[in-house]
């Protein structure tokens, strides 16, 4: 952080987004309530300058208020939720939309923590280039398409409105297309939706979300759809697609591309006002 210039960062986890799916839902909450702890514990050696992102026991909503009081208690600023969640102990279906998860909604919203999605929880194809194929899918986001389609079309936004939504790594270049899809939603299938969303998908995007980008110059071509103030850029160490060893060059760059006013709100101050700083 020294070497790069970063004043203040937000680290999201790496192998622990793997037991989303372990099958001891005993054991995971284990888990999880002590990587809490765990980044608890960092953010006091590095006080101001290291967050961790915090994981929820998605899989019981009835206890979503203690443990969001909890986290928010050991100083952590957002939570993190798996774009495919599961299902709950009893073997049904964890839906985002569904009114079994409002009380997830509810404490994250009453707590004003940030609540995050990330890319890469599922791997890639087999055969040659698997890998490759999958690093490809994940950063398209087709999974925050869909975690996206949940909060917009399922309600949650309209229920919750001060939801602070981070889609973490993808980028920024897939909301554009993704935005012109889903506000075409609500008209061209309007005999099949069961719920209708009050605002467009546009508007829920620019009133609730972030996505977090490490180069994207395309992206940033299209900065006026995706939304100055929603835009959230990232050094992304220690990942191959990450800035570290030339972040000031990417700085430079993204200050070239849009002006120093908006910048100064990409690379700090959306961050600052999504988690609180």
């Amino acid at each position: 952080m020294d070497a790069e210039g970063i004043d203040k960062e937000i680290a999201f986890p790496q192998v622990l987004p793997g037991l989303f799916t372990l099958k001891d839902f005993e054991a995971r909450e284990y888990i999880m309530r002590e990587y809490n702890k765990h980044l608890a514990r960092l953010q006091r050696r590095q006080p101001g300058r290291f967050y961790g992102v915090g994981i929820m026991n998605y899989w019981d909503p009835k206890n979503a208020k203690n443990w969001i009081e909890e986290a928010k208690a050991d100083g952590l600023k957002v939570v993190m939720l798996p774009n495919r969640a599961g299902t709950f102990p009893n073997g049904q279906e964890i839906a985002y939309s569904s009114d079994e998860m409002k009380p997830i909604w509810s404490a994250i919203q009453d707590s004003d923590l940030a609540v995050a999605f990330h890319i890469g929880e599922v791997g890639g194809p087999p055969g040659r280039g698997g890998f490759a194929a999958g690093a490809l899918g994940f950063m398209g986001s087709t999974d925050f398409r869909l975690a996206f389609g949940k909060l917009a079309f399922g309600g949650v936004f309209d229920d919750f409105p001060k939801l602070r939504v981070v889609f973490a790594e993808a980028g920024l270049s897939w909301v554009p297309g993704m935005l012109q899809d889903a506000d075409l939603i609500p008209d061209c299938f309007s005999g099949l939706i069961d719920y209708r969303p009050k605002l467009t998908a546009s508007e829920y995007w620019l009133r609730n979300c972030y996505a977090t980008f490490m180069r994207d110059p395309a992206g940033l071509r299209l900065i006026d759809k995706i939304g100055v103030k929603n835009a959230m850029w990232s050094v992304d160490y220690p990942h191959n697609e990450g800035t570290f060893g030339y972040t000031g060059d990417v700085v430079d760059a993204i200050v070239d591309q849009i002006g120093k006013a908006n910048a100064t709100q990409v690379v700090g101050a959306n961050a600052r006002e999504c988690f609180r700083f």
